[in-house]
């Protein structure tokens, strides 16, 4: 139930993230129940930054923290492996937008 009364669906979405070098991560985002409209902007803000900050994932909110590179620093390595932490927090990134 939202806070104007409107019935929201109350399940979660959950999501399995898995990065080229296996490392993986399970997250669940519950259902926003605060839908967004001209009256209720701070409440929803509110609900938002504590779901992020809950799954630890407040610095996507934060101007100017910088992505992954999508390849890591150059080493002395001739092949240049792809960085294993961008898919991970490019999925992230995208599951928040549509989330949100």
């Amino acid at each position: 139930m939202t806070t104007d009364g409107q019935n929201t669906n109350a399940s979660a979405t959950q999501i399995l993230f898995t990065a080229s070098g296996g490392a993986s991560a399970n997250l669940q985002f519950p259902a926003l129940t605060v839908r967004l409209d001209r009256s209720n902007y701070f409440l929803w803000r509110g609900t938002v930054r504590s779901a992020l900050e809950a799954y630890e994932l407040e610095s996507f909110l934060v101007p100017g923290n910088a992505p992954p590179t999508t390849l890591p620093p150059t080493t002395n390595s001739i092949v240049r492996e792809p960085n294993p932490a961008f898919p991970v927090w490019n999925s992230k990134d995208k599951l928040i937008l549509l989330w949100v």
